[in-house]
This record gives structure tokens, C-alpha cells and sequence, in this order.
């Protein structure tokens, strides 16, 4: 559905100021056949376009969470699991 692995790693690659001022977004990819079940069955928008900022802005609030931990200690947890 997502053909976007060199922009992801990219994006993965830059600082964490960087990530916050980045730009970057991915598509679906609308050739696929999945996207075109998946539109068919549950709805999904084929012109879907989401941002790599926001998505790594929500998974790292969602672990700190989890974790309880502050920024800084859920900094070094996540340079930790790379």
C-alpha cells in the first residue's frame, strides 16, 4: 500500500529539530490492489496523505505514555531500541 521506504528512511535519519520542522508527507500507493479492496470495503480514502512529522509525533507521546517517562528520559529510551 505504501511505497515510500527511501523517504521513511530519510526522514529517520534527520535530527530530532529536523523532524519537527520537516515537510514530508506519503501517499498511498493507488495502484495497488489492497488499497482498491480496502477503499471498496472499509472506506478508505485512496487520496489519503499523511505526514511524517505528525505520525512520529504521535507514536513518541504514545510511548512516553506507556512508559511514564519525560521527554528527555523517552529520548534516550527511543536512541536506546535503535
Amino acid at each position: 500500500m505504501f511505497n515510500d521506504m527511501k523517504n521513511l528512511y530519510a526522514f529517520l535519519a534527520v535530527n530530532e529539530d529536523q523532524k519537527a520542522k520537516c515537510a514530508m508527507v506519503y501517499k498511498l500507493n493507488e495502484d495497488s490492489k489492497i488499497l482498491s479492496d480496502l477503499a471498496q470495503i472499509w472506506d478508505v480514502d485512496p487520496a489519503f496523505t499523511g505526514s511524517y512529522t505528525h505520525d512520529y509525533e504521535i507514536l513518541n507521546n504514545h510511548l512516553a505514555e506507556q512508559l511514564g517517562q519525560t521527554s528527555t528520559q523517552q529520548l534516550f529510551t527511543m536512541r536506546s531500541l535503535l
